[in-house]
């Protein structure tokens, strides 16, 4: 699919994010409601019509595409069920009002479109992972604790205050969820936290390693000497042309071998 519609979708889906937070920050009225929830629409009808088409390109059809892409789907929901659910004061009202956290969808939506857009560069992949986990933990926070009556989280600004600290392991302890339900979803962020720091160390180390692959690739070739890629080429082609001799393990590095200086030439 074309990029630039990517980034279009991913700007539009960011907007809606921004969009779905709205009432539950500021006391908004009636005719503002309104407005949020036609903008939701037109989000949605954008979001349903770039998953049709890629749908139709892809070449994973039917129950496997959407195997693939099934958290794009609750991410399709309009805003304004969700008010008309929560709205309901009967049993059923009350038993799916507990969903409220399926809006969020948006954002796991959003998290692996940019990823596509921003495929094969490592550490953006970790901000945006890191971005992504840090919003989704904080607005999910928000929206369970603070209907609680001993909740310590009360207003977004506490919520996000409350995920950095949790996924930087600071651990201040001046805001905590009260409620179980905050409680899982405190411990799945510290996991989340200390996953980050492991990826991020392991991610930089390896950019260490290539950025010094780089240069002595590079001092190689000013020396006139055969550089380690030229190197790797020769012995690629010596396999290549007793490939008939090859076991399958043997085999098996080959292409492992191609594919490694594949990337290392696409980074040169």
């Amino acid at each position: 699919m074309n990029k630039k519609f990517e980034i279009f979708v991913s700007i539009v889906t960011t907007i809606s994010v921004i969009v779905i937070l709205l009432p539950s920050i500021f006391s908004l009225t009636y005719n503002q409601l309104q407005t949020i929830y036609i903008l939701d629409i037109i989000v949605v009808i954008i979001l349903v019509a770039d998953f049709y088409l890629r749908f139709k390109e892809s070449e994973e059809k039917g129950i496997k595409f959407i195997a693939k892409h099934w958290y794009e789907i609750p991410a399709m929901l309009p805003l304004i069920l969700f008010a008309i659910i929560e709205q309901d004061q009967s049993f059923i009202g009350a038993s799916v009002r507990g969903l409220r956290l399926i809006r969020l969808f948006r954002i796991v939506h959003l998290f692996f479109r940019t990823l596509r857009i921003f495929e094969g560069r490592r550490i953006l992949y970790i901000i945006i992972f890191s971005t992504m986990a840090l919003t989704f933990g904080a607005i999910s926070e928000y929206l369970v604790e603070s209907s609680s009556p001993n909740a310590k989280i009360t207003n977004i600004g506490d919520a996000f205050w409350w995920a950095i600290a949790t996924v930087t392991a600071a651990g201040y302890g001046d805001v905590y969820p009260v409620t179980v339900g905050g409680r899982i979803i405190a411990s799945l962020l510290m996991i989340v936290g200390i996953a980050i720091l492991g990826v991020l160390i392991s991610t930089l180390g390896a950019e260490l390693i290539e950025t010094r692959f780089k240069k002595e690739n590079n001092r190689s070739k000013g020396k006139l000497e055969p550089s380690i890629t030229d190197e790797t080429k020769i012995l690629i082609k010596s396999k290549i042309d007793g490939m008939e001799n090859l076991n399958q393990e043997d085999f098996d590095n080959l292409l492992a071998t191609i594919k490694h200086l594949r990337v290392m030439l696409r980074k040169c």
